[in-house]
C-alpha cells in the first residue's frame, strides 16, 4: 500500500468520525459551530494579515516627522563641519591661488580662467604635483568653492628617487556650478 493511500484511508476515517460527530450535535451547537466557522477565519485573518501591517504604518506615521526633523539637525551639522563655502560670484583666480597654495601645491601649478558665455570655466595645470593634496582638494574643495570638474587628464608623473608619495601631472577643465553662478 503506497503512501497517497494510506493518507486516504485515514482522511475518509476522519471525515467519517467528523460526520457522525456532526449528525449527534444539537441545533444548538451546530448553530455554534456555524458562527466559529464564520468568526474564527475573520478574526484569524483580521489579526494575522490586516491589523499588523496598519500598525507598521501608523508606527511610521508618527516617527517619520522625527526622523526628518533629525534629518534637518544632521544636515546643519554637517554644512558647519565641512565648513563655509565661498559665496556664488567670489570665486576669483586670488580665491584659487590661495586655496591651492593652503595645501601645498605651491609653484606646481598654474591656473587660467575664461568665460564660455555666462559660465566661468577654471584650466588647472598641474607639474609634478602630490597626489593626495590634488585629489583631496578636486573631491572636497571645489565642489564647496561652487566648481564642477568637466574634464581631467592627469598621470602619475615618474621619479628617480625613492620618494614614497605618489606625484602626478596633467590638466584639469572646471567650470562654476550652475548653482553658484553669478545672478548680476
Amino acid at each position: 500500500m503506497n503512501s497517497l493511500a494510506r493518507y486516504r484511508a485515514r482522511w475518509q476515517a476522519q471525515r467519517a468520525s467528523a460526520l457522525q460527530f456532526w449528525q449527534r450535535s444539537s441545533a444548538r451547537d451546530k448553530r455554534i459551530l456555524r458562527v466559529a466557522a464564520v468568526v474564527l477565519p475573520v478574526m484569524v485573518l483580521w489579526y494575522g494579515l490586516i491589523q499588523p501591517p496598519l500598525q507598521r504604518i501608523d508606527h511610521w506615521q508618527a516617527e517619520l516627522p522625527r526622523l526628518r526633523s533629525q534629518a534637518v539637525a544632521l544636515e546643519s551639522v554637517l554644512g558647519e563641519v565641512q565648513g563655509a563655502s565661498v559665496p556664488p560670484g567670489a570665486i576669483t583666480p586670488q580665491v584659487l591661488h590661495e586655496r591651492l597654495d593652503g595645501i601645498g601645491l605651491a609653484g606646481a601649478y598654474r591656473l587660467e580662467n575664461s568665460a564660455e558665455g555666462d559660465a566661468m570655466t577654471w584650466r588647472l595645470t598641474l607639474d609634478n604635483a602630490p597626489a593626495d593634496a590634488v585629489l583631496n582638494w578636486l573631491l572636497d574643495d571645489a565642489p564647496r568653492l561652487g566648481l564642477r570638474v568637466r574634464d581631467a587628464h592627469l598621470q602619475r608623473t615618474t621619479t628617480q628617487s625613492t620618494e614614497t608619495a605618489a606625484r602626478i601631472s596633467g590638466v584639469v577643465g572646471m567650470e562654476q556650478a550652475p548653482g553658484a553662478k553669478d545672478s548680476s
